[in-house]
């Protein structure tokens, strides 16, 4: 039967309601059917494994943040993973100083024996003290990055045969801050790890009783890959409940990763209010995205603080600064110099009273030689790109800000590698200064070590102390035996006269240059 429609009837239908669509309930209708989920397919086997088809969380894939945030005053962290941090040091340590970031909380950073001291020497020269603890095999690796000034020490941790770790420690006046950095390595066939998830559960419980052991508070953070934003995942269940009954909280709602799913966890006492602002950003450096947060506490420098003055000139009232420029009482009767005097006392004066003088404590941190107004330049068109991709948050805006983000670290290279090529070929004629520099370049001269002390005060005294015995000890060796060579009486010897150096056979120019030349060069 044939249905037909007038245009009256049609032109109806345009004033009535239209059925919205819910597409989260209709995707998991879907897979309810089975109908979202894509059919197995017969591929060759010639790379040693089966294709496993995944089903990806697509209702979480949007959902990483782009935005910035205004950090409030505390100490800012940052936790990624890296994924090669040799290859990224420009990079990352740019997204760090772009964030104002104190210390940076890393995982898999791939160091070993070939890479690990040039990637240090590489990162102090950009500004950066780094511990790390590398995986005895190839990838994996924790670290923690800190700010040169910012002290820090390294604990020794146990080994664990499920994750990797590292604890570092920062100290305050009155509080002290433990930093636990964790990775934990997905079951994967690539990765031959064949480790059951319970004695990962198992371990980590006996890392966390050693952890909650010590003193003062502590952030345990890290890649752990639990899906823990998914609700049907048995071992995020169970990797909550874990966590739960230790009394922890963990702060990271938003996913981390590019499929969707949150990896990155920070996990802290639920009774203790140590993080706040947590904010996830994609710097674009791995697959994973950063998590910033805040810690309320003030380390310990290393670097000598000095003290600066300055004026809030901001928060002067126009009005009543005008009111008072208005009603000084100047003078006429005076000649220009005194007139000039006064103005400048009348105007301090005010001032003063204003925008009075305060005073801060500070540490200088020395900028990088390299450093240029065509990187400052550069950073301002990256941090352009940045603010015009969280305002739209289109593809191509994204792509600019990752142009940008490449541009400006291969500036940073060029530059610094301009820096140093200038550096060896000053050093060329002295080959003291060129072993000094590709020491510092590779991180390799050995740093002398201090006896165990607990101020470096009292182990001064104890050197002095000694030193001054040592010299005592000598002079009164040298007095008595002085005083035996005295009481001995020497046979008489008579000294040759037939044999004596009276004169001395001049060198010739030839023979000097010859002399001259077999010499070393720094000589």
């Amino acid at each position: 039967m044939r249905i037909g429609y007038s245009g009256s009837k049609l032109y109806s239908l345009n004033n009535g309601q239209c059925k919205t669509v819910d597409y989260s309930s209709l995707i998991n209708t879907l897979k309810g059917l089975n109908i979202f989920i894509r059919n197995k397919t017969k591929r060759g086997t010639r790379a040693g494994r089966k294709f496993k088809p995944k089903n990806h969380n697509v209702n979480n894939s949007s959902q990483t943040q782009v935005k910035t945030c205004h950090y409030s005053q505390g100490l800012h962290l940052c936790l990624i993973n890296i994924r090669s941090l040799p290859d990224k040091c420009i990079t990352l340590t740019e997204h760090l100083t772009d964030q104002n970031c104190d210390i940076g909380l890393i995982t898999e950073t791939w160091l070993n024996s070939n890479t690990c001291g040039s990637t240090v020497s590489e990162l102090k020269s950009l500004g950066y003290d780094l511990h790390h603890v590398p995986r005895k095999g190839r990838g994996g690796g924790v670290g923690v990055l800190s700010k040169h000034g910012i002290a820090t020490q390294v604990k020794k941790c146990p080994d664990y045969q499920t994750f990797e770790n590292i604890e570092v420690l920062c100290k305050s006046d009155k509080e002290s801050l433990r930093l636990c950095v964790v990775y934990r390595p997905p079951v994967t066939k690539q990765n031959n790890v064949r480790i059951p998830m319970s004695e990962f559960f198992s371990e980590f419980a006996t890392y966390y009783e050693t952890i909650i052991s010590k003193v003062g508070k502590f952030v345990i953070a890290g890649d752990f890959n639990i899906h823990v934003d998914s609700d049907t995942d048995t071992h995020s269940s169970q990797f909550k409940e874990l966590f739960h009954s230790f009394g922890l909280v963990q702060h990271v709602d938003n996913p981390t990763h590019r499929l969707g799913h949150t990896l990155d966890l920070l996990l802290t006492k639920a009774d203790e209010s140590v993080i706040s602002q947590v904010n996830v950003i994609d710097p674009q450096l791995s697959d994973h995205s950063a998590v910033h947060f805040i810690v309320p506490f003030k380390p310990q420098t290393t670097a000598p603080p000095c003290n600066v003055e300055y004026r809030k000139f901001r928060n002067i009232n126009k009005d009543k600064f005008k009111e008072a420029l208005l009603t000084l009482p100047i003078s006429s009767n005076k000649t220009l110099e005194e007139l000039i005097n006064d103005y400048n006392k009348l105007i301090k004066n005010i001032i003063d009273v204003h925008a009075p003088k305060k005073t801060r404590r500070i540490v200088i941190k020395p900028e990088n030689p390299w450093f240029c107004d065509t990187i400052r330049d550069a950073r301002k068109v990256r941090r352009k790109a940045e603010r015009t991709w969280v305002r739209t948050g289109l593809s191509v805006h994204k792509q600019i800000y990752i142009t940008e983000i490449k541009s400006v670290a291969k500036l940073v290279e060029s530059k610094k590698t301009e820096y140093y090529n200038t550096k060896v070929v000053n050093c060329a004629s002295d080959q003291k200064k060129l072993f000094n520099l590709s020491n510092v370049l590779l991180n390799s001269k050995t740093e002398q070590t201090l006896p165990d002390h607990e101020s470096l005060s009292n182990l001064a005294d104890k050197f002095a102390t000694y030193f001054n015995q040592k010299i005592v000890q000598i002079r009164d060796d040298i007095i008595t035996k002085t005083s035996l060579i005295n009481q001995t009486q020497c046979p008489s010897y008579k000294v040759p006269t037939q044999h004596l150096l009276a004169e001395f056979t001049p060198y010739s120019l030839e023979e000097l240059k010859t002399v001259v030349l077999k010499s070393k060069t720094k000589s």
